[in-house]
């Protein structure tokens, strides 16, 4: 009889320490950063430069950037103040080794204890690294670099308070563990807040609702609300500035600060996760987990009635409390989705890999041919990681090696990635002359977030703005979108013709901005007298125009998140 293999730990936190590598090197290669992060980044500018954006909606005298949270921000400050500005692009791209490994070795603790196979494990943890969309903004899995957030630092501590949970079954232990749930919530509080609901629905599925596990959920609840509570102790009193008096509307305020998708809802998440490949990664989870819950074999599940409570309570935390909070009206003047219940519908993930793995697992010894299950599960990986984002970056270095320099039409996706590249790097040349040649006073119209932080000038309006607005002065938000449309028929017009020069200094004039970015499209040849600020070196042009306002030095600006005068 052969012995039963033994466990290679050793080699498997090679293997993370490995793909952490990786991970962090195909981070450096990409080019851009998500809304969030260049929100962040500019918070962080912001608060290392007190002159910079003083007429800026959400970086001005308001303070909305306030709004982001105070850890991270640290994080990104002191990162500035070490370093100088410098790019802060790298800044995410540094955290993302960390906390794949951090992230990678929790999944594989958690599947190797529920399966006791160390191959098992580590194919189950890679792959749970993929990222799968649930919604625009609402994602499971991380790797690369527009992932880091603090929602996603937060995810990558989930296995292991999971593991805690199952593994620790006292109550003082499960105490514990929530207040460690907790102090998560000082890096993201819509995700601790998501799994301490959801732990308190396992601890009283796993103790039949008996009175005393009622009463553990509970003192749970406590400990986790008492050790987030710094965090939310700064949330509410930056709420207290803007929202309604009462403890209910500050903790509104305090959930959505941290809440991503602002206006997802349940229907727009079922519709994104069908799309492709979301929909494959989620049938492939689905189908053994199912198989697995109802017993097709002969063999036990371990833990299956705490991994079903878990599923069970993702719903109740992500459909059922999101609907009932929609039904009453409570979120008030927020839609209930940005409180961020939803989100918690990507937690239902982590079972559902922990579960597909354990189904392997029984195939395995049912079948006696783990060669060919190992052969068929790195086979299955490879297809896996075919299309995911995290790897991304190596996909397209390989389609632009082949495709790139080719003279004939290219596929609209290698040439969209071209084009984008090119706008970026003039978009770059543009806010490096911005920043030489105008005051940090200046004001500049751009639908680019990115123009904000790479210029350091304050912006007249730009659609990842919505967010601070919308949450912490609902009040202005009428008059910001309405800030938002002006810039947009000003630098795109309804009718599909060209910018015209008089209406770009009407609306520079009314809107106290310098210098305008408009799309070279737009652009005529009939147009080009005027204020456009030509470079010699022809480093900008192509895809983007600078246009100087007139005499927009002489007029005061319009007060950030004021309505523009007629």
């Amino acid at each position: 009889m052969r012995p039963p293999p033994r466990p290679r730990h050793l080699v498997a936190v090679l293997v993370f320490a490995g793909v952490a590598a990786i991970g962090g090197l195909l981070a450096f290669g990409e080019t851009r950063l998500d809304d969030r992060q260049v929100a962040m980044a500019t918070g962080a500018v912001r608060a290392v430069h007190e002159d910079y954006y003083p007429h800026d909606v959400v970086y001005g005298s308001d303070a909305l950037w306030k709004l982001d949270n105070p850890i991270w921000r640290w994080y990104l400050r002191e990162t500035f103040r070490a370093t100088g500005r410098g790019e802060a692009a790298w800044v995410f791209a540094v955290a993302v080794g960390p906390l794949v490994f951090v992230f990678g070795l929790g999944m594989y603790a958690l599947v190797w204890r529920q399966c006791r196979s160390w191959s098992l494990a580590v194919y189950a943890a890679l792959m749970a690294m993929v990222v799968i969309h649930l919604a625009d903004d609402v994602h499971w899995g991380l790797g690369p670099r527009w992932t880091v957030t603090p929602a996603t630092v937060a995810l990558a501590a989930v296995p292991w308070a999971v593991l805690g949970l199952l593994t620790f079954g006292g109550d003082a232990a499960v105490l514990w563990v929530f207040l460690g749930v907790g102090l998560l919530g000082n890096i993201h509080l819509v995700t601790a807040t998501n799994l301490a609901l959801v732990f308190a629905i396992v601890v009283v599925g796993r103790g039949r609702a008996s009175p005393r596990s009622w009463m553990l959920a509970a003192a749970g609840l406590l400990c986790a609300a008492g050790a987030a509570s710094p965090v939310f102790r700064y949330q509410t009193v930056q709420a207290a500035a803007f929202s309604g008096a009462g403890p209910w509307s500050h903790w509104r305020v305090a959930l959505a600060a941290e809440s991503d998708p602002i206006g997802q809802n349940l229907g727009a998440m079922v519709s994104r996760a069908l799309e492709f490949p979301s929909m494959g990664y989620l049938l492939a989870l689905w189908l053994p987990a199912v198989a697995v819950t109802v017993r097709c074999e002969r063999y036990r599940v371990r833990d299956l009635g705490a991994w079903l409570w878990m599923l069970l309570g993702v719903f109740i935390v992500g459909g059922v409390l999101h609907g009932l909070i929609a039904w009453s009206g409570a979120s008030g003047d927020l839609s209930a989705a940005a409180l961020g219940f939803p989100q918690a519908l990507r937690l239902s993930l982590l079972p559902l890999f922990v579960l597909a793995a354990q189904a392997v697992s029984h195939l395995t010894r049912s079948w006696g041919a783990g060669r060919v299950v190992r052969t068929g599960l790195t086979v299955l990986m490879i297809l896996w990681l075919l299309p995911a984002d995290n790897v991304a970056v190596a996909r397209h270095a390989v389609q632009d090696c082949f495709v790139g320099g080719r003279d004939d039409e290219k596929p609209p996706a290698v040439q969209h990635r071209i084009e984008r590249r090119a706008r970026d790097r003039e978009l770059r040349a543009i806010c490096r002359w911005l920043r030489r040649n105008t005051p940090t006073s200046a004001v500049i119209a751009c639908e680019d977030p990115h123009a904000r932080l790479w210029a350091a000038r304050s912006l007249v309006a730009c659609q990842a703005d919505r967010h601070y607005v919308q949450v912490r002065t609902p009040d202005r938000l009428e008059a910001w979108a309405a800030r938002l449309q002006d810039q947009r028929e000003a630098l795109s017009p309804r009718t599909g013709g060209a910018v015209e020069p008089a209406a770009l200094d009407r609306f520079g004039l009314q809107y106290g901005a310098a210098y305008i970015v408009v799309d070279a499209a737009s652009v005529s040849a009939a147009s080009m007298s005027g204020g456009w600020v030509k470079d010699p070196s022809g480093r900008w042009g192509a895809y983007l125009r600078l246009y100087r306002v007139g005499t927009v030095e002489t007029a005061p600006p319009v007060a950030a998140g004021a309505p523009a005068q007629p």
